[in-house]
């Protein structure tokens, strides 16, 4: 019993710090050489990743803390639940941030493909049904320059 109100309170307590994940972007310079013609360009990479809120990671390490109190049977029980969310919750991280890296590969690939008018369009329509469109255009903004 103990253990279950000790999990309820710590996803409360993370529920109420904002989100579980922070988003985190780093702009890489970039330069490339054209081959046939010499001509040097440069740009900008957006990378982004995603990490737990340390709010979250806080929370988890008090409420080990904390089980680490109770008596053996419960205390470790909590303490063992505690330590494979906060694994679950690092392996999620590490999924958004692998997903998050694919846009800007997908971003450079459709500006630099020749003849990419249809698909850009098509892109757009989606994004803006899916009401993402200004985000969209923010990065694209960012990966290709102004």
């Amino acid at each position: 019993m103990r253990a279950s109100v000790l999990l309820l309170l710590l996803c409360a307590a993370g529920a109420g710090c904002g989100t579980l994940f922070q988003r985190h972007e780093v702009v890489v310079p970039t330069r490339s050489t054209n081959t046939l013609s010499g001509a040097v360009t440069t740009g900008f990479i957006t990378n982004v990743f995603y990490l737990v809120n340390p709010a979250v990671t806080n929370a988890l390490a008090k409420g080990e803390e904390i089980a680490g109190h109770a008596p053996a049977p419960i205390g470790t029980l909590a303490a063992a639940g505690l330590g494979v969310l906060s694994g679950v919750l690092g392996l999620i991280a590490k999924a958004k941030s692998d997903k998050a890296a694919l846009v800007p590969a997908l971003i450079a690939g459709i500006e630099q493909a020749p003849n990419n008018e249809q698909v850009k369009q098509s892109v757009r329509t989606v994004a803006t049904l899916a009401g993402v469109q200004q985000r969209l255009h923010r990065e694209v903004k960012i990966i290709t320059g102004p």
